[in-house]
């Protein structure tokens, strides 16, 4: 656990997600990716690469450049 917590990890999030409760995942997630970093997608639904591709990919890109920087 202590392993996986020390990884680089991002999660995108959809402000519209019907599915998955921001209030349940994302402290869960801070748990266990205690440097990691949650983004809130507004307007974008549990299939964040269909509804901002652009967005999400520009994220991913970044976040993928600063984690190989580090």
């Amino acid at each position: 656990r202590a392993a996986l917590a020390a990884l680089p990890a991002l999660a995108l999030w959809g402000a519209d997600d019907r599915t998955l409760a921001a209030r349940y995942f994302l402290p869960l997630f801070a748990e266990a990716f205690p440097r990691g970093r949650a983004v809130e997608l507004p307007g974008v639904g549990h299939y964040s690469p269909e509804d901002a591709p652009d967005v999400v990919g520009e994220l991913v890109q970044r976040f993928l450049t600063e984690t190989a920087a580090a």
